[in-house]
């Protein structure tokens, strides 16, 4: 549950639009468009796209229990970490110096996949990887979808083409393996190596 690194009090807006494979990582209202985004003092541009959630993201195609959102006070945190017996993923120390977290890691890394080998080696994650079990968007838990039933939800060249597809039981989002997903197994096999290179070591 990533937290901003700035508590600078001025905000800014700028246009943001994601291109290519870029997009598997966004909610699919912001899909091949531009989109507002606020931030606070003056971060990288690396900074604001990690911003965007992609590590809870890959988290999620794991198949990990994973909150995000973005603006969240420390205070908000810190609560639901504790309600929800949550683990805090950080680039900003103070949270962690906070009496109240109990349980807590701060993120080494800003590139969001070398952060995703860190938090499997450092929390030993590696043997509870279920991909393709949570919704990368909501993180809702996704169900086997009869064909017909996602019809209408899916273009009509995946509808031909595909005959598996999966559902989120939260948003109702679809999933099946179009060529997008050969890009997610590569994450998975990256995670998984990652999670074996700590086993060796």
């Amino acid at each position: 549950m990533p937290s901003s690194d700035s508590h600078s009090r001025v905000s800014h807006e700028i246009e943001i639009r994601f291109y290519a494979e870029l997009n598997d990582f966004l909610p699919s209202k912001r899909f091949q468009r531009a989109f507002r985004f606020t931030f606070h003092g003056t971060p990288s541009v690396k900074d604001t796209i990690e911003a965007i959630g992609a590590l809870a993201r890959y988290l999620r195609l794991l198949g990990f229990d994973t909150t995000w959102e973005r603006n969240l006070a420390d205070e908000a945190i810190i609560e639901i970490a504790r309600d929800e017996h949550r683990i805090i993923l950080t680039r900003d120390k103070g949270i962690l110096k906070n009496g109240r977290v109990r349980h807590g890691y701060w993120l080494r890394n800003t590139d969001p996949l070398k952060q995703l080998d860190e938090v499997i080696r450092a929390i030993d994650l590696g043997r509870y990887i279920e991909p393709y079990t949570r919704c990368m968007e909501c993180n809702g838990e996704l169900q086997p979808a009869e064909r017909s039933a996602v019809a209408r939800s899916v273009p009509l060249q995946a509808f031909l083409v595909y005959r598996d597809f999966k559902q989120c039981r939260r948003c109702h989002r679809v999933y099946w393996r179009g060529s997008h997903l050969r890009r997610l197994d590569k994450i998975i096999e990256r995670a998984r190596n990652a999670a074996s290179r700590e086993r060796t070591s």
